[in-house]
């Protein structure tokens, strides 16, 4: 069984690094997706677990693929890559910088790794992806705080966060969000 839960584990932080690349295969989370759902089935299910959780936090599965939101909605995220990875840059941040919101500039970065954060383009491009979050269930999850660099996000503080049983120890590192700046200041 630990060999299972070793493979299983492995399998999830690859599903992690696979969502922040722009150039996987939409076939690749697919296989991932179809195999994680049939080793979780196997091993006792993780929506079980889900069930189990206080409304007042969110639950993320480490597939990243729906969440389940404090209000108890289930988003569906498994069509929405760029919403699936600004959710999973906010909620990782909020996992690193508890408190701190994460800046403009930062999730364009993590979002769209070659986009120019200047550009106004990339910048509506955000603000949309941000509105269509918003809508999926987020509203009363997401909030917008100004920044000394213009306008960051962060979860409510007042909202848990819940990994999923098979995640990796630190999801935050698996996607890089540094630090705070002000500890460094």
């Amino acid at each position: 069984m630990s060999v299972v839960l070793n493979t299983v584990t492995a399998l999830e932080q690859l599903s992690w690094t696979l969502l922040q690349r722009e150039d996987a295969p939409e076939s690749v989370h697919c296989a991932l997706r179809e195999l994680r759902a049939t080793l979780e089935q196997w091993l006792g299910g993780a929506a079980r677990e889900a069930d189990d959780h206080a409304p007042e936090s969110i639950y993320v599965p480490s597939h990243g693929d729906w969440m389940r939101l404090p209000s108890g909605a289930h988003v569906d995220l498994r069509n929405r890559r760029a919403v699936r990875k600004l959710a999973h840059a906010i909620i990782s941040a909020r996992i690193a910088r508890p408190g701190v919101p994460i800046e403009a500039s930062e999730l364009i970065g993590l979002v769209w790794p070659s986009a120019d954060p200047t550009d106004q383009l990339v910048m509506k491009r955000l603000h949309v992806t941000i509105s269509r979050l918003r809508r999926a269930g987020f509203e009363h999850v997401l909030i917008t705080q100004s920044t000394p660099a213009g306008t960051g996000w962060l979860v409510n503080p007042n909202v848990r966060i819940t990994l999923g049983r098979f995640d990796a120890p630190n999801v935050a590192e698996s996607i890089r969000i540094p630090e705070s700046k002000s500890a460094t200041a």
